[in-house]
């Protein structure tokens, strides 16, 4: 006679071993970046992300020029371009937020910055490359940091650039390690202070 409670039982094991291993990996991400646990959500063309939660790019994007590409306007906010390439494919992360990391990126900019943090608070950039397309645009930095704290940058890559790399402006605890910039005008980051802001580590840059 078939045991048909064994395998109520088996498939319980299976459903109960998936969510673990699913759970697990959430409470891991939430960890290491402080962000919510919750779904991925894959996107196929720059955006406006105005929700928490991960955000992986699927595909190749590009932007009109005129308009940053990606607009971060939530906290909490984790976006991987997956090695993708975004032309004209500026990231804004908008006034007041927290918690946002950008990682995995290939961006061509050229009349905004490859990424500007405007006033915000534990911020991470990982693993990008950033191109300027019109190499002639004086004044455009690759990173543009205003008013910000707790930000992270690290193994980025920079070519084609004619203006700091890095413009920092009033900022706390700015950590920057594996910067390479083949910029040839100016300083590599220029940092702009006032007041008790401050406190810039650099490590293996160049």
């Amino acid at each position: 006679m078939h045991n048909h409670r064994g395998d109520n039982y088996n498939f319980f094991l299976v459903i109960l071993t998936l969510f673990v291993i699913f759970a697990g990996y959430y409470s891991i991400r939430g960890t290491i970046t402080g962000l919510p646990i919750g779904i991925p959500t894959n996107i196929t063309s720059c955006s406006v992300i105005n929700t928490s939660g991960d955000y992986f790019l699927q595909n190749d994007v590009a932007g009109n020029g005129s308009a940053v590409c990606f607009n971060i306007t939530a906290s909490d906010v984790y976006l991987d371009c997956m090695g993708y390439f975004a032309d004209n494919g500026s990231v804004l992360l908008n006034s007041f937020k927290t918690n946002f990391t950008l990682a995995n990126c290939i961006i061509n900019f050229s009349n905004f910055p490859a990424v500007e943090i405007d006033r915000s608070y534990n911020v991470t950039l990982f693993n990008l490359n950033f191109s300027k397309t019109s190499p002639d645009w004086f004044g455009v930095n690759s990173i543009r940091i205003w008013e910000s704290k707790n930000v992270n940058i690290s193994n980025i890559n920079l070519t084609n650039q004619n203006a700091e790399s890095i413009e920092i402006l009033s900022s706390d605890n700015i950590f920057v390690d594996n910067l390479y910039s083949t910029q040839d005008y100016g300083n590599h980051i220029r940092v702009y202070s006032s007041g008790d802001h401050f406190n810039i580590i650099i490590i293996d840059s160049i």
